[in-house]
């Protein structure tokens, strides 16, 4: 199955460190999303902190390589502990699935700097779908065979025997009567 990446991104920045949205997959009541945050500066980036609000309507089901908490519809991603610090120039990625159609973040901050004022970013999600393939029909049900009947067995006769019988004396008991 293939799906469509969509090309919808809504960068923020604070300093020269940026988080980037991309919703990768949306089927209208669902979508997928990478975040991005990239280091702009000279110097490693130890660790990064990203808060945001998403609209109403919208909420993260599942995630996946950054720490998330959530309160209401305000969430807190962090990096995970097991990732290195970011090198200038670097950038790590995290995800998730949210439900409902994707809209942008709101009031996004990172590592506690405003990015973005809390205004709606300046691409807009798009107003139509992608594509979908049509669902395949549900498999034919084979209709059940009916039960086989039985012929009856039919004994042949190895080929050079006659038809006659005859009795273990060498008589043949086909014929007239005396």
């Amino acid at each position: 199955m293939a799906v469509a990446a969509i090309p919808v991104a809504s960068a923020f920045g604070a300093g020269s460190v940026t988080t980037q949205f991309t919703a990768t997959s949306d089927w209208g009541t669902g979508h997928e999303v990478r975040v991005t945050v990239a280091n702009g500066s000279d110097a490693s980036v130890a660790t990064w902190r990203i808060e945001f609000d998403l609209p109403a309507g919208t909420t993260i089901s599942s995630f996946w390589d950054a720490d998330v908490t959530r309160t209401n519809n305000h969430y807190v991603a962090t990096k995970k502990s097991w990732a290195g610090a970011i090198p200038p120039g670097g950038s790590q990625t995290w995800g998730y699935v949210g439900t409902g159609a994707f809209r942008a973040p709101l009031n996004c901050t990172i590592n506690g700097a405003s990015c973005g004022g809390g205004t709606t970013p300046t691409t807009a999600p798009p107003t139509t779908r992608p594509p979908t393939t049509a669902p395949r029909p549900p498999h034919p049900r084979r209709r059940p065979r009916p039960p086989r009947r039985r012929r009856p067995r039919v004994r042949r006769r190895p080929p050079g025997a006659s038809s006659s019988a005859t009795s273990p004396s060498g008589a043949s008991t086909s014929g007239s009567t005396s």
